[in-house]
């Protein structure tokens, strides 16, 4: 008779659980099992050898089967003591008298194609229910290097231990990644525990599976996504999970908000490298032994939170924020022992008594710190009641921001960038306007504030874009087709999953291309998320979206990360501009960078015509500033001619 499993390429065979041996077996199966013949085979007595560990589970997969289960596990044979591996898939077959074997399909490492799966052979172990240890499997043994360990010294945290066991108690089984010791070392395993009766007596029958390179390399993965890049504290997301973490064990904690006062004149003055090496500086002090019991975050820019259990503080909170002043404030020295003086405001405040959520602890900090600027910099300020007054103008903002739009209190104004060697206008920004009935004119800045913080930005920046759009139409009527719209988001909003497609749409709806809009992004929101291809600006360079750099200088990347982030346009901000009448070094030398990664450069805040001639000679064609035009409504442009001094540049 034709065997209809000649012809496989993988090892099949009946293995009779109740009588230890395999009742029938393909071809490759005598292959895998280093046989004769199938009589040879079916000979065998498997029970010679085969530990309680093997035994128990076997009986535990019939039952497995019976209830129409399968599993699928690496084994180890060693057929005439010779080793093999193989993914072992198991699956239940009724024989003639109507008891339950097991078929077994064998995928010899040849044949799989994920090899970093090879070598997770599956180590079976037994134990008493008091954890005394009965039995393994030889795997088990090779690799925990002993034949004889009890359940609480393989095991190496007692707290995962009397987890298992309350697993077990109250389900019968515990699945978990958990470290336990091997050969003098801490490894991960992958545990499978099932609670087995057999003949009435209870054990504990367990699967492991090594998982440690996988683990390690989980662990790595996340704290890269929990720490910054340049000073390796932790980020916002790795902030706000230690913060989930103390209110989830309902501790009650400290925070203090520090901004750097002069950061930004090092900056301009010293550079971005500079720049960067302070920060570093600041963070190796918020790191120092004093501070060893809390947890440090860059929250971003020069702005730091570091936060600590109260009963952990080493020190009153007054006298510590006056610690963590004196750490932060002090005279770094760059390149050449050019000295650079930095200080800092200090903001604290307390879990729960200032604030219940952790949105709101880290805005009464920041309300503090910024007391602190206001009244002379350079000090520390707990947070108050008093501070209440300027929250409940920002609460009485947040209320009236979520009607603006239905009251038509916003409004968009435009501010063209020129290209002065063409003398055309390349592109219109788009800069948001609010008018509050209440409270009259708001700036921009504060009016996107409150939205980010209010949850608002979504829906606010999705009015931005579509009047954005649809205005883009409007000035080219009459006028040149390839001008484009650059419009400002939030990296809140960009964060959102669906909205490369949202932007897409409603591109689609205006009748434009992607080619004819420019996002315009903080450096904050195009590094989050850099190395990942699938990242929402990722998405948008592929679109065809324009991808600009907005202020770049005053955020915390460093040059060095500027060719990973896929801009088409570098906006230099404008403090650089103001300078290049006494020295004009810094912007050529960020200009030139820029060239050389093969993006373009555009310099904003040009008010005077020193200041465009002087860009303009270092080869930087694409401006914007006062000099050309402050920015004004769709009305405005439409009905008033350009100024002849716009169109009489070179």
């Amino acid at each position: 008779m034709n065997d209809p499993f000649s012809k496989l390429k993988t090892a099949v065979w009946v293995y009779d659980i109740d009588n230890f041996c395999i009742s029938w077996a393909n071809e490759k199966a005598l292959d895998l099992w280093e046989a004769d013949s199938p009589e040879e085979l079916r000979t065998r007595d498997f029970k010679v050898g085969s530990s309680d560990a093997v035994r128990s589970s076997l009986l535990d997969y019939q039952q497995a089967f019976r209830r129409g289960e399968t599993r699928g596990e690496f084994w180890t044979f060693t057929p005439k003591d010779i080793v093999k591996k193989a993914l072992l898939i198991m699956s239940g077959h009724v024989l003639k008298d109507g008891r339950m074997a097991m078929l077994c399909e064998a995928l010899t490492l040849d044949l799989i194609p994920d090899m970093e799966l090879v070598g997770s052979t599956v180590m079976m172990s037994s134990y008493q229910l008091d954890g005394t240890f009965i039995s393994a499997n030889p795997p088990f043994k090779e690799d925990i290097g002993s034949e004889d360990i009890r359940l609480d010294e393989l095991i190496v945290m007692g707290s995962k231990l009397a987890q298992i066991y309350t697993s077990l108690e109250s389900s019968g089984q515990f699945k978990g990644d958990v470290l336990c010791r091997r050969q003098g070392m801490e490894v991960w395993y992958h545990l499978d525990a099932t609670l087995s009766s057999q003949d009435g007596v209870k054990k504990i029958l367990i699967h492991q599976y090594n998982i440690h390179n996988r683990k390690l390399q989980e662990r790595a993965f996340e704290k890269d996504s929990h720490t910054d890049l340049l000073t390796g504290l932790l980020n916002r997301r790795g902030l706000f999970d230690r913060l989930q973490s103390y209110r989830d064990e309902k501790k009650h904690f400290a925070i203090f908000y520090l901004d750097l006062d002069g950061f930004k004149m090092i900056n301009d003055s010293f550079g971005h490298a500079c720049g960067d090496q302070v920060l570093k500086s600041v963070s190796a002090r918020l790191s120092a032994t004093i501070f060893s019991k809390g947890h440090a975050c860059r929250f971003g820019g020069d702005e730091f939170i570091w936060t600590c259990e109260l009963d952990e503080l080493p020190l009153p909170i007054d006298v510590l924020s006056e610690k963590l002043l004196n750490a932060v404030s002090h005279t770094f020295y760059g390149e050449f022992g050019v000295p650079m003086d930095v200080a800092a405001s200090v903001g604290s405040a307390i879990y729960p008594q200032d604030g219940i959520t952790t949105q709101e602890i880290i805005s009464c900090a920041d309300a503090a710190m910024y007391m602190a600027k206001r009244t002379g910099k350079r000090r520390a300020v707990c947070y108050r009641p008093g501070m209440e007054k300027e929250n409940k103008r920002l609460g009485i903002l947040a209320q009236n921001l979520s009607q603006a739009i239905k009251n038509r209190e916003l409004s968009l104004h435009y501010q063209p960038i020129y290209h002065v060697g063409t003398n055309k206008i390349d592109s219109y920004e788009a800069l948001i306007r609010w008018q509050c009935e209440s409270l009259g004119y708001i700036s921009a800045d504060e009016t996107i504030r409150i939205a980010e913080s209010t949850g608002l930005i979504h829906s606010i920046e999705n009015w931005v874009i579509r009047q954005a759009l649809q205005d883009l139409k409007e000035f080219r009527e009459g006028s040149d087709d390839s001008i484009r719209m650059s419009i400002n988001i939030s990296g809140l909003h960009l964060a959102q999953a669906d909205f490369v497609s949202s932007l897409e749409e409603k591109i689609i709806q205006a009748g434009l291309t992607p080619q004819d809009v420019i996002v315009e992004l903080t450096e904050t929101a195009l590094l989050d998320g850099i190395d990942d291809e699938d990242s929402n600006v990722n998405q948008l360079h592929k679109l065809g979206v324009g991808i600009s750099i907005d202020d770049f200088g005053t955020g915390y990347s460093s040059l060095a990360y500027l060719h990973k982030i896929p801009a088409d346009v570098v906006k230099i901000d404008k403090s650089f501009v103001e300078q290049v009448g006494k020295d004009s070094r810094t912007i050529d030398y960020i200009h030139r960078l820029i060239s050389s990664l093969g993006k373009t450069t555009l310099v904003e805040g040009v008010e005077t015509q020193e200041q465009k001639e002087i860009v303009q000679a270092l080869g930087i064609n694409l401006h914007q500033g006062y000099w050309f035009s402050r920015p004004q409504s769709l009305m405005f442009f439409k009905s008033q001619p350009i100024s002849p001094r716009v169109i009489e540049i070179g």
